[in-house]
C-alpha cells in the first residue's frame, strides 16, 4: 500500500515540476489573460486518456480557457504514451506566451484548432511525422514556419494571421489546406517562397491584405487558390519560377495588384477563369510561363498590363470574354507557344496586342472580339500558325500587322470591320497555305497585300474598300487558285500589278471608284469583271490571261483612262455598258499600240470572224497612220493614201469610186471637141468619155487616145492630160495589187 501511495507522490510531483509556470503567474497587461492551470490540468488528463481537449465544452466562459505556450510546448515533447499515440487535439483554447518549438520532432499528430495564439509562434526547423492543424485559429503575432517538415497534411484553413507567415523553404509529404484562411495585416508577409507540397494545396476563398509569396514553390499535385482576394495593391503576388505537378486552378480569384507567374512549370491545367486584376497600375506577368496542358482565363479582367511573352502552353490557350483594358500598356504574346489552338472569342482588348513571332500550332480564334487601340492596334508580325487564324466578325480601331505571318491553312476575316482610316492592314510578305478571306469585311484604312503567297484562293467578295487616298495594294500576290472579289467596292485605288492567279480573277459587279492596276498579271484562266464599273483609268497592259470577260462593264468613257497594251488572251467576250463597244473600243482608248491590233485580227481571223478581222485590220492602219507614223512624213502620207484611195487593202472596191471620179473628171476637161485637135484623120465619132477613159487605162487601148489630143493652145487641158495618164499609170496598178491582196 506504501509503494501505490509514494507512485501517487512521485506522479503528482512530477506534474507539478513540468506543467508549472517557470516564472510566476503569466498575465496580459491588456486583456488581462490568466493562464488557467485548472484547464491546462484537465487538457492534459484529456490528452493521456486519447481524448480531445476541447476546452469550449468544459470551460464555456472563454477567459477560462487561457493556457500557456509553454505548456502546449511541453505537451509536444510528451512522454505519455497516450498522447504520442493520439496526438494532441485541443480545440477553442487562448494560448499566451511566445510559442518556440523549433529544431525539434515531433512524432505524433498536433491539432491545434479554433484556438487562439496570443503571441508569436515558431516552429523553424522542425519536424512532424503526423499531420498538424490549426483550422479555425488565429494567430495575433507572427508566425515562423521556415523549413519545417510535416510528414502529413498542414491545415491552416480558416485560420487568420494578424502578423507575418513564413513558411519558406517547409515541406509537406501531403495537402497544405489553407482554404478560408484571411491575413489580415497589409504591412506582413504570407512567405510560401520555396515551400515543397508533395501532394496538394487547396484553397477556397482565402484573403491576403498583405505582400504575398508563392515564389519556388513546388508542388506535388494541384494548386487550388479559387475566389481567393489579394488585397495588396502595393506588391505583386510572386508565384514566379514555381512547379506544380498536376494543375492549378484560380477561377474568380481577384488581384488589387499585380501577379507574377515567371517561369513557373505547371504538368496539368492552368484554369483561371472569371479572374480580376483590378489595379491599373499592376502588372500581371506570364512571361516565360510552361504549362503542359490547357491554359484558360476566360472572363478575366486585367485593368492593368499583362504580358505572356515567351509562355509555352502544351494544349488550348483559352481567353474567350477576356477584358484587357489598360490603354498605356501593350499586351506581349511575344514568342507564345501554344501546342494546340488560341482562343480570344468575343474579347475587349483596349490595350494594344502584340502576337509578334508566336506560334500557334493549331487554330487561332479570334472570332467577334473588338481590338479598340487606334494607335499601335494589332500585331501579328511574323506570326505562326498551324492551321487558321480566325478574325471574323471582329472589330480593330487601329492599324493591323500581320508581315510575314504564316498560317497553315487560312487567315479569315470574314465580316470584320476595320475602322481606322489611317491605320494600315498589312498583310505584306504573308504565306498561307489555303485561303485570305476578307469576304463582307469593311476596311476604312489603307491595306498591304504586296507579295503575299497563298495556296488556295484570295476572296474578298462583298467587301468595302473604303480608303480614297491610299487604297488596297495587291502588287506582285501569288495565288495557286483563284482570285474572288465580286460584289467588292474599292473607294481608292486598287493595284493588282504583278500578280500571280493559277485559276480565275473574278471581279463580276465590282466598283472601281479611283485607278485600277491590273498590269503585268499572269492569270491561268480567265477573267471575270462582267457588270463592273471603272470609274477612273484601268490598266492592263502586258497582263497574260486565257480568258478576258467583260460583259456589261462600264469603262471610263475619257480617252487614254484606259490601257490594254500587252494583254494577251485566247477567249474575249467584251462589252461596254455604255457604248456597247466590244474589245476593240477598248483597243481604240488605250494609247496606240499595233501589235495589240495584229492581236485582236488574227484571234477574230482564227475564230472565223474574217469581216471583223479586216475591221480591226483597218481600224489598225488608221490608228497606226494617225498616232504611230511622224507626222507628215513620207509614210504619213502613204498611209492616208491607201486609206483613203484602197481602204488599207481590205477596200480595194473603193478604188473604182475613185477611178470613176477621175474619169468624170476627164470626160469634163475633155467634153468639147472643138479643143482638141486629130491625130490621125479617122471618120470615127469623138466621144469624150470614152477618151478620158482610154487615156487613164494603161496598156489597153480602146483607140480614142492615140485619134486625139488636146490643142496646143490648150496648155491646161494638156496638162491635165498627162496628169490623168500618170494617175492611170500609178493607181491603176496599186489597185489591181490591192485587189490580190499585195498592197494593204
Amino acid at each position: 500500500m506504501k509503494t501505490v501511495f509514494l507512485k501517487m507522490f512521485i506522479l503528482l510531483m512530477l506534474l507539478t515540476v513540468v506543467f508549472t509556470p517557470s516564472s510566476g503567474v503569466f498575465a496580459d497587461s491588456e486583456n488581462q489573460l490568466n493562464p488557467n492551470l485548472a484547464a491546462e490540468q484537465w487538457v492534459l488528463q484529456r490528452l493521456i486518456n486519447g481524448e480531445p481537449a476541447d476546452l469550449s465544452i468544459r470551460y464555456p466562459e472563454e477567459k477560462d480557457r487561457v493556457i500557456r505556450a509553454s505548456f502546449v510546448e511541453k505537451l509536444m515533447r510528451s512522454p505519455y504514451p497516450m498522447i504520442q499515440r493520439h496526438g494532441v487535439l485541443i480545440k477553442y483554447a487562448i494560448i499566451v506566451g511566445d510559442l518556440s518549438f523549433e529544431n525539434a520532432d515531433v512524432g505524433y499528430a498536433i491539432l491545434i484548432e479554433n484556438s487562439t495564439f496570443e503571441n508569436y509562434v515558431s516552429f523553424c526547423n522542425s519536424r512532424f511525422a503526423k499531420q498538424v492543424s490549426f483550422k479555425g485559429s488565429t494567430f495575433k503575432f507572427n508566425v515562423n514556419m521556415c523549413e519545417t517538415r510535416i510528414d502529413g497534411t498542414l491545415t491552416l484553413s480558416d485560420t487568420i494571421f494578424n502578423g507575418c507567415l513564413t513558411i519558406n523553404r517547409a515541406k509537406i509529404s501531403e495537402n497544405l489546406l489553407i482554404s478560408g484562411v484571411r491575413f489580415t495585416n497589409e504591412n506582413q508577409v504570407a512567405a510560401f517562397s520555396e515551400i515543397q507540397v508533395g501532394n496538394s494545396i487547396f484553397s477556397d476563398k482565402a484573403f491576403f491584405a498583405g505582400e504575398t509569396k508563392f515564389d519556388r514553390a513546388k508542388i506535388g499535385g494541384d494548386f487550388v487558390m479559387t475566389e481567393a482576394r489579394f488585397n495588396n495593391n502595393q506588391f505583386s503576388v510572386n508565384f514566379s519560377s514555381m512547379h506544380v505537378g498536376r494543375s492549378v486552378f484560380f477561377g474568380k480569384t481577384s488581384f488589387e495588384g499585380g501577379a507574377d507567374f515567371r517561369g513557373t512549370v505547371i504538368e496539368g491545367h492552368f484554369l483561371a477563369d472569371d479572374i480580376i486584376f483590378n489595379n491599373p497600375e499592376s502588372y500581371a506577368q506570364f512571361n516565360y510561363i510552361s504549362v503542359m496542358k490547357q491554359l484558360s482565363l476566360n472572363r478575366a479582367i486585367f485593368n492593368g498590363q499583362v504580358s505572356f511573352e515567351r509562355a509555352s502552353i502544351g494544349d488550348d490557350f483559352i481567353v474567350n470574354d477576356v477584358q484587357l483594358n489598360s490603354v498605356e500598356n501593350n499586351v506581349s504574346f511575344i514568342y507564345l507557344h501554344v501546342e494546340k489552338n488560341f482562343f480570344l472569342n468575343n474579347a475587349t482588348l483596349n490595350a494594344p496586342v502584340d502576337f509578334t513571332t508566336a506560334n500557334i500550332e493549331g487554330d487561332f480564334v479570334a472570332v467577334d472580339s473588338h481590338f479598340n487601340d487606334s494607335k499601335t492596334g494589332a500585331v501579328f508580325q511574323n506570326l505562326t500558325v498551324g492551321r487558321s487564324l480566325s478574325l471574323d466578325r471582329s472589330a480593330f480601331n487601329g492599324p493591323v500587322n500581320l508581315i510575314y505571318a504564316k498560317a497553315g491553312q487560312s487567315i479569315k476575316a470574314t465580316g470584320a470591320h476595320f475602322s481606322s482610316t489611317i491605320g494600315k492592314i498589312n498583310l505584306s510578305q504573308a504565306k498561307v497555305q489555303s485561303s485570305i478571306l476578307f469576304n463582307d469585311a469593311v476596311i476604312a484604312g489603307p491595306i498591304d497585300l504586296r507579295f503575299v503567297q497563298i495556296g488556295q484562293n484570295f476572296e474578298a467578295k462583298d467587301a468595302k474598300f473604303n480608303n480614297v487616298e491610299e487604297g488596297a495594294y495587291f502588287e506582285s500576290m501569288k495565288v495557286m487558285d483563284h482570285v474572288l472579289i465580286h460584289q467588292a467596292a474599292f473607294a481608292g485605288p486598287a493595284d493588282f500589278s504583278y500578280i500571280s492567279v493559277g485559276g480565275l480573277f473574278g471581279a463580276n459587279d465590282t466598283r472601281f471608284d479611283k485607278p485600277a492596276n491590273f498590269s503585268n498579271m499572269v492569270i491561268g484562266k480567265h477573267i471575270f469583271i462582267n457588270q463592273a464599273v471603272f470609274a477612273d483609268s484601268v490598266n492592263f497592259t502586258n497582263t497574260s490571261v486565257n480568258g478576258f470577260y467583260a460583259d456589261g462593264t462600264t469603262f471610263p468613257q475619257e480617252l487614254g483612262k484606259i490601257d490594254v497594251r500587252g494583254l494577251t488572251y485566247k477567249e474575249l467576250d467584251v462589252s461596254d455598258a455604255v457604248t456597247g463597244g466590244g474589245f476593240l473600243y477598248l483597243v481604240h482608248q488605250s494609247p496606240y499600240n499595233g501589235r495589240l491590233y495584229k492581236e485582236l485580227e488574227s484571234h477574230y481571223r482564227l475564230a472565223g470572224f474574217p469581216a471583223f478581222a479586216d475591221q480591226i485590220y483597218i481600224n489598225y492602219k488608221f490608228r497606226e497612220t494617225k498616232d504611230g507614223l511622224d507626222y507628215l512624213g513620207w509614210q504619213w502620207w502613204w498611209g492616208w493614201f491607201l486609206n483613203f484611195f484602197i481602204v488599207y487593202g481590205k477596200g480595194p472596191e473603193v478604188a473604182l469610186f475613185w477611178f470613176a471620179i477621175i474619169i468624170g473628171f476627164g470626160w469634163l476637161m475633155f467634153r468639147k471637141k472643138e479643143k482638141m485637135a486629130t491625130v490621125i484623120e479617122t471618120g470615127k465619132r469623138y466621144r469624150p468619155l470614152l477618151y478620158s477613159l482610154d487615156l487613164f487605162l494603161p496598156i489597153i487601148n480602146l483607140g480614142y487616145a492615140n485619134l486625139w489630143t488636146p490643142n496646143p493652145d490648150k496648155k491646161i487641158i494638156r496638162i491635165y492630160a498627162v496628169i490623168h495618164r500618170c494617175l492611170g499609170l500609178v493607181l491603176i496598178p496599186v489597185a489591181i495589187l490591192a485587189f490580190f491582196g499585195i498592197i494593204k
